[in-house]
């Protein structure tokens, strides 16, 4: 989608970025195959992704092996460990790169010095401050990158740090790339998505937190 393609190259490029956008625009599927581009990529990659339970955990490293079995085979590593939760690929001189998909867990990726941190669905992970103060030493002493990818519900029990970190990347107050997209960045909506899904029974404050027009609606109460 031509939205997905733009957002590409900010992932590549930032090191510190949070992505608030509408639900089911592909953000999970973009982020799984960058992190497979990256194990693929780099000897001694590791990249933690941590989900806000242990089912959705196991659902994004599905998805990266539903990536990686439809790949031609002169572009795949060798695999050392596929596991529910573990991927690791073993590359020239016993090097290995590694993909940790885990449910939410206060220490986050403490101990570890992750080249990449995905922290997935913050709004609902009532520990995502922790994780990331835990995590982000590591993060930091590896030169490392952390996604946040979330949506905009507001009665998640992770949204208030989810939006104090997006305002503030706003204003300049942090060294986080923002990134926002609307409900429109899926080309297959119609224009009446929003009343269609009124009159399907949800209420309008649902349909706006859910299917946000812009940055301003989607970080208002």
């Amino acid at each position: 989608w031509p939205k997905q393609v733009e957002i590409i190259p900010i992932i590549a490029e930032s090191k510190l970025l949070i992505i608030l956008k509408a639900r089911q625009l592909g953000l999970t599927w973009l982020a799984a195959a960058y992190i497979l581009w990256q194990a693929i990529r780099n000897q001694l990659h590791l990249s933690i992704i941590i989900s806000t339970t242990e089912e959705l955990s196991i659902e994004f490293l599905e998805r990266v092996y539903f990536i990686m079995d439809r790949l031609p085979v002169w572009l795949k590593p060798p695999t050392k460990s596929r596991t529910k939760q573990v991927f690791e690929f073993q590359h020239a001189e016993a090097l290995v790169s590694t993909i940790k998909s885990l449910p939410t867990t206060e220490m986050g990726a403490q101990s570890k010095t992750p080249n990449i941190l995905v922290m997935d669905e913050t709004c609902k992970n009532r520990m995502a401050k922790a994780i990331f103060n835990a995590s982000y030493p590591g993060i930091e002493a590896a030169k490392g990158q952390v996604i946040v990818v979330s949506n905009a519900i507001k009665e998640g029990a992770g949204w208030y740090w989810t939006r104090d970190l997006y305002i503030s990347a706003m204003r300049g107050l942090n060294k986080f790339k923002r990134v926002f997209l609307p409900w429109d960045a899926h080309p297959l909506r119609p224009e009446n998505f929003k009343q269609d899904m009124i009159a399907s029974g949800m209420t309008e404050r649902e349909v706006n937190e859910n299917y946000p027009d812009n940055e301003e609606e989607a970080i208002s109460d």
